[in-house]
């Protein structure tokens, strides 16, 4: 596990940079916050791109501060950048050769073929790198970025220009890196479909400030709406694979006290791990489970708190086993329905309002 502190502080213009905390990085730690609200200033500043800003320290190691600074080809650093930034002159064998003559010794814990055969991009070796798609261009950058042997992966926002395919063979690629190259990675972006798929840890920003950090499953349950949005707040829910409905393509997720239904296209072995992000705006609540209904997902739970907001709406917090849910509905909802703690009621949810995982 890699120990990073930083304590950052900055104004440009009318954005004021305030990022403190210290931080414990194991597999895969998201950097997470709306547009705007300092996420690449701060893995630059990790990077060594950002000098005079502040102290960053890994391991108790200072990497910079208000007399050091530490370079950044010398911070065992591997960095990802949204465009790639692969040199189009050169194949795609010269960019590792590139990265490979930059690497700091490490003995075997990385080597050539390791890369070339978890990337999958042995085919591309001879390639053009100008010539490459956006996948293919992002997989050979994270594959660049290993060659340099690092102790640290620095992702900023790499499945931003790519399609919907692209993004989900590249999440599985990313969510294997920690284990196959005993490596942290720090991941940024503000798509929470990306990162409750990858994710360990969340670290949250906004407005320049780092406001809270933790594990993904409780950050989400307790994350300021003013990050994540309105539109966007939600929980994380965690099932195992159940039985796959073939002739309407649907996996069962079991919850323990419920099941949820998720449209899919391939079956996914029995007990596997699930992780499912339902937003509050896609759960609705009903005093009692309700038949002739096109919705299949009532799940039994109980409430345990009701945030009421100014004006119409409020946000109803719900337990089903264990695990929490939310549900945004009307403040004149709650009172025709009489929701208070403790009750116990349904939680419906719609198939559909699982489309836009990336599966």
């Amino acid at each position: 596990m890699m120990k990073l502190a930083l304590d950052l502080n900055t104004d440009y213009g009318a954005f004021l940079l305030r990022a403190r905390g210290e931080f414990a990085l194991d597999g895969i730690t998201a950097l997470f916050g709306p547009s705007g609200a300092g996420k690449s200033t701060v893995l630059n500043a990790i990077a060594g791109f950002r000098p005079g800003i502040g102290t960053v320290e890994v391991n108790n190691a200072v990497w910079q501060n208000t007399t050091d600074f530490v370079p950044p080809h010398r911070r065992s650093i591997g960095m990802v950048f949204q465009s790639g930034r692969l040199f189009a002159h050169m194949s795609v064998a010269g960019n590792l050769r590139y990265a490979e003559r930059r690497a700091q010794d490490d003995g075997q814990r990385i080597s050539r073929k390791m890369v070339i055969d978890a990337l999958g991009i042995g085919p591309l070796l001879s390639q053009s790198a100008g010539t490459l798609s956006g996948g293919e261009v992002q997989r050979v950058a994270i594959a660049r970025a290993l060659m340099t042997k690092p102790k640290l992966m620095l992702m900023d926002e790499p499945l931003a220009a790519l399609d919907r395919k692209a993004k989900a063979d590249l999440l599985g690629l990313i969510a294997s890196l920690p284990e196959l190259f005993d490596i942290p990675v720090l991941f940024v972006s503000h798509q929470l479909e990306e990162i409750t798929q990858i994710a360990s840890g969340l670290i949250a920003m906004r407005d320049g400030h780092i406001i809270d950090h933790g594990p993904l499953e409780k950050m989400l349950e307790t994350l300021d709406p003013m990050v994540t949005g309105r539109f966007e707040a939600g929980a994380l829910i965690v099932g195992e694979a159940g039985r796959f409905d073939t002739e309407y393509a649907m996996q069962a997720i079991e919850l323990g006290a419920g099941r949820l239904w998720l449209p899919m296209r391939t079956q996914m072995p029995v007990g596997t791990a699930v992780r499912v992000r339902l937003r509050a705006r896609d759960v609705s609540i009903a005093l009692q489970p309700i038949q002739g209904l096109s919705i299949r997902n009532q799940i039994p739970a109980q409430i345990i708190n009701i945030e009421s907001e100014e004006g119409s709406f409020a946000e109803v917090v719900l337990r089903c086993d264990g695990q929490t849910l939310r549900a945004r509905t009307t403040r004149k909802s709650v009172a025709e329905l009489s929701l208070q703690p403790g009750m116990e009621v349904i939680a419906l949810v719609k198939s559909v309002a699982f489309d836009r995982r990336l599966q």
